[in-house]
């Protein structure tokens, strides 16, 4: 999975910010000069002087990538399944979480798709690591770290639950 802009040219963050989120133009502007004059990620000095939440610039940011953003998982509609050999630990520390297995069939081939929400859409190694891991193509829609933990712990929950009665049936 490769993250890539969209073709056409790219806007802007700090655009797409001020059109999407309350930031406005002479927060922009500030943040852009102590950009300028110390360094660092526009995102994370917006996020520092609260002119923007954390959930809104990873919204921005998918906008800009052309990576699609999940508001809300749904953790009781993922296949329980999907996490069986996939480690909590690594699900958590990581942040990503298989949400749905899509299947295209060709008369020639078979094709695996699991599709897994991610925390950092820029973690690359984490979606190549998935990739080799299930054998599979990853595609990759991104969503709230905290909505994603929410999720790995009702799902692991349930996959749990269906590994004691399967032992005990």
């Amino acid at each position: 999975m490769m993250i890539k802009a969209k073709s056409k040219k790219v806007e802007m963050l700090g655009n797409i910010l001020l059109r999407a989120t309350s930031l406005s133009e002479p927060q922009l502007q500030e943040a852009l000069a102590i950009q300028s004059k110390e360094g660092g990620v526009l995102g994370d000095i917006l996020i520092k002087k609260n002119y923007v939440s954390p959930p809104d610039l990873l919204k921005a940011l998918c906008e800009q990538l052309d990576l699609p953003f999940l508001e809300d998982l749904k953790p009781n509609e993922i296949d329980a399944e999907l996490v069986k050999d996939l480690p909590i630990n690594y699900a958590k520390t990581k942040e990503v979480l298989p949400i749905s297995k899509i299947i295209s069939q060709t008369d020639a081939s078979k094709t695996v798709t699991v599709v897994i929400a991610v925390g950092n859409p820029f973690n690359l190694s984490v979606i190549e690591d998935l990739r080799v891991f299930m054998g599979c193509r990853i595609d990759v829609v991104v969503s709230t770290p905290n909505r994603i933990q929410d999720a790995i712990n009702r799902v692991y929950e349930r996959a749990t639950a269906n590994m004691i009665t399967d032992i005990q049936d």
